[in-house]
């Protein structure tokens, strides 16, 4: 049996909404390095453009790293067939006429749309691309150090 209850949100997004519950937090909880994954040689077109489009902004807000690889090819897949659908979609009738007579049902090509934008919204909210998902962020510009780079600081850290 899996784990009963919502999903527990990461010690980062807690402190990037203040702790509104202010509850202790994991302070074991692992955090990987941020930084831009390569895109793998055979992702290309529209989800290879979505990457392009989607990582220099993740990592901007320091949410992504190589570890989130996966789920970060995954929602640029998504984005690519949620698109191929759309056009194939905006070609077709939204309703189809049985052969035979009958009631008109809904063409399977609008199903097919709507699973591949459900599929895409789920993965961009695990990466915090829907306005929704960033509701509550309050991410701190990153202060620069001495050197000249860049250091993020938690909320309320002097």
């Amino acid at each position: 049996m899996g784990r009963r209850g919502p999903k527990p949100k990461p010690s980062a997004l807690k402190i990037a909404q203040g702790n509104p519950g202010k509850r202790r937090l994991n302070d074991a909880e692992p955090r990987p390095a941020v930084s831009a994954p390569t895109p793998p040689e055979w992702l290309a077109g529209e989800a290879l453009d979505e990457w392009r489009r989607i990582v220099p902004e993740l990592v901007h807000l320091g949410v992504i790293g190589t570890i989130d690889l996966s789920v970060l090819l995954a929602c640029c897949e998504a984005w690519a067939w949620y698109r191929q659908t759309a056009r194939i979609a905006a070609k077709s009738p939204r309703f189809v006429t049985p052969a035979g007579g009958g009631a008109p049902y809904t063409a399977p090509i609008v199903n097919q749309l709507r699973d591949a934008r459900a599929d895409w919204l789920k993965l961009a909210r695990e990466l915090g691309l829907t306005p929704s998902a960033r509701t509550g962020l309050h991410v701190e510009k990153p202060a620069e150090d001495a050197a000249g780079g860049f250091t993020l600081k938690e909320p309320g850290a002097a």
